[in-house]
């Protein structure tokens, strides 16, 4: 399993126009942790959520988006619920490397 951070920029539009990308992202298994970062225990390929989430109409034309592997080297602080500190430390713990 890898780790993965998603992040996105919403440059078009109202950000209440994004409810799909949140399922979708949900559906993935991710977890927001702040307010356009998500987190994501995948055993897909990064090239291949970044694909889907563009290919699926998530996003519109002009948002940005970012989909990394996430290093044992990590640190977070006051991440948002669900996930907290250890949350995040455990799953980074489990992740492949």
């Amino acid at each position: 399993m890898a780790l993965y951070i998603v992040t996105y920029d919403l440059r078009i539009g109202h950000k209440d126009e994004y409810h799909s990308l949140h399922t979708r992202l949900e559906e993935f298994g991710g977890v927001r942790i702040l307010e356009s970062v998500w987190m994501l225990p995948q055993s897909h390929a990064g090239a291949e959520i970044g694909k889907d989430l563009r290919d699926g109409n998530y996003l519109k034309v002009g948002d940005g988006l970012l989909v990394q592997e996430v290093g044992k080297d990590a640190f977070c602080e006051d991440l948002d619920d669900p996930i907290t500190n250890p949350v995040f430390y455990s799953w980074l713990n489990r992740a492949r490397f």
